[in-house]
């Protein structure tokens, strides 16, 4: 399980033991994905689901990410349900299925999701991804416990570190929203949400520029594959 959003995409459990063969159907969609072109993507995962090429629960993962990136839910949906049917503890479709129905409002019912997806696969990921689910739902207390059983299980996970430093920044404290902030820098430099988190905080001590220059690392690192928030960001603040 790799990190996720609320958010951070989790394809690489999925397809680390299969063969090579038509791998590169998960590649290019993957690459299309890292583009923000959700479009073309969905087309190659579906070319490779047609042609029972490389993994099929993968490229339907696939499928049903770049349909949510759409805002496609219903079709996204059928995929997870289809993966779901074949397979009951591929907890990736849980964890996707609960951020469509966030983004539907339909907060609890994701929560939900999230519960059935930890039961399934109870890792630092997944808790790193509960915690951030119910700052979004301001239960702030239970999102810290969240994030330090996700650092219990794993104190080198970088995404459990910026998750719960957005929860600082948002309780404005700083100084220990830096320390993760930097922790999970350390741990990997790739992380496009720590960037974003990074330049929130920058905003909220109105140091705009340091934060202009965070966003677009975010962009750089990919941001886009996951939602338009860094998008909007620049957009308001960094004319």
């Amino acid at each position: 399980m790799k990190a996720f959003l609320l958010f951070i995409i989790p394809f690489l459990l999925a397809f680390v033991a299969v063969a090579q063969k038509d791998m590169h159907y998960f590649k290019d969609g993957q690459d299309k994905m890292e583009e923000g072109k959700f479009e073309e993507a969905k087309k190659i995962f579906s070319e490779g689901i047609e042609k029972k090429a490389f993994n099929q629960k993968t490229l339907t993962f696939g499928r049903a990410f770049a349909n949510y990136r759409l805002n496609n839910f219903e079709e996204s949906i059928e995929d997870l349900k289809i993966i779901i049917a074949e397979d009951a503890y591929y907890s990736d479709a849980y964890w996707l299925m609960g951020r469509i129905y966030y983004e539907q409002g339909k907060k609890w019912k994701a929560l939900r999701q999230y519960n059935k997806a930890i039961k399934t696969q109870a890792n630092s990921y997944l808790y790193s991804n509960l915690g951030l689910l119910k700052l979004k739902m301001n239960r702030e207390k239970a999102a810290l416990k969240d994030f330090d059983y996700a650092l219990r299980l794993d104190d080198e996970n970088p995404y459990a570190y910026s998750n719960r430093a957005l929860l600082y920044i948002k309780q404005g404290r700083f100084d220990l929203a830096s320390k993760d902030i930097e922790t999970s820098m350390l741990l990997d430099s790739s992380n496009p949400f720590v960037y974003k988190h990074k330049g929130l905080m920058m905003l909220k001590v109105n140091n705009t520029e340091s934060a202009c220059e965070c966003f677009h690392k975010a962009i750089e690192l990919g941001y886009r594959k996951y939602d338009d928030e860094v998008d909007q960001l620049l957009k308001e603040h960094c004319k």
